[in-house]
């Protein structure tokens, strides 16, 4: 059985992973840390008790893009804000996201869409 304050470190940082990484991912971070179902249950409480309970709903959640419960969807990798989510966490940019970064076709049109001489 997990104790209060390891239970406390747990829920800080599950509550920074939720914002940054996808449920499947934080699922099996939970599980590797909290091996134990019965923790899990005893987590509930814990992070209940971290959050401000004079705050509402959509004051709690004004962090997500889009307005409360409504979370963007993470870009996949090979998207530009894929790579800017890799930088963001520090992490080396996959080679689908450097490649999603590169000028192409459309970088190089001018404003009729033809393509630019080369000076």
């Amino acid at each position: 059985m997990a104790d209060a304050d390891y239970l406390a470190a747990i829920s800080r940082e599950l509550v920074t992973r939720i914002r940054d990484d996808d449920p499947e991912e934080n699922g099996r971070w939970l599980a590797a840390v909290l091996p134990d179902p019965a923790d899990w249950f005893r987590l509930v409480f814990v992070t209940g008790a971290l959050v401000p309970d004079d705050r509402t709903w959509s004051q709690l959640t004004a962090w997500i893009p889009g307005g409360a419960g409504s979370a963007t969807p993470r870009q996949p990798c090979g998207t530009r804000a894929a790579a800017a989510r890799h930088r963001r966490r520090k992490e080396k940019v996959c080679d689908a996201c450097l490649r999603a970064e590169r000028p192409g076709p459309a970088a190089w049109a001018g404003r009729n869409g033809h393509l630019k001489e080369s000076a």
